[in-house]
């Protein structure tokens, strides 16, 4: 009997300003850049992995989200550990996926899609606290919005 195991694997990725206002052109220095941030993405099997940072920033309290992704679907693990449907290509979202953020339960809140400057197709949108997130049905977040200032994917900018 032939034992299968899936190699786990790891991907940082990182926030960066999408399109920044030079203040010092000496130093490198712009708008946004204290507020750059970084996550993990941890692969548990092909389709199954954990973003840990995605919906913090703050490295003392990472909030991790553990997600499954299928032909038309992504599913969230809940803090109870069922998988809940958090995005589909043909159905509406029902009930509205619940994150809790450093112990705080926030509902996922789908807007209209938007285009980023930076990329070619349409994004998905949705909020949780007073944050924009931008969502490809391939990759999962690719820009955060935070306070007038868009932080997208450094692997996904030209």
């Amino acid at each position: 009997m032939a034992l299968q195991s899936f190699c786990q694997h790891r991907r940082h990725y990182k926030f960066i300003v999408e399109n920044p206002i030079i203040i010092d052109s000496a130093s490198k220095i712009y708008v946004g850049i204290n507020f750059e941030f970084e996550y993990t993405r941890r692969f548990k099997s092909q389709n199954i992995f954990v973003d840990n940072g995605i919906f913090t920033s703050n490295k003392r309290a990472l909030t991790t989200a553990t997600f499954k992704k299928e032909t038309d679907a992504w599913y969230l693990k809940n803090r109870h550990g069922k998988w809940i449907l958090f995005y589909s290509d043909t159905c509406k979202v029902q009930p509205t996926p619940e994150i809790y953020i450093m112990g705080s339960k926030y509902f996922v809140h789908w807007l209209m899609p938007e285009k980023l400057s930076s990329q070619k197709k349409i994004s998905l949108v949705f909020t949780i606290r007073y944050h924009k997130y931008y969502f490809d049905r391939d990759e999962g977040i690719i820009a955060v919005e935070s306070n007038g200032t868009i932080f997208v994917r450094n692997d996904l900018l030209k």
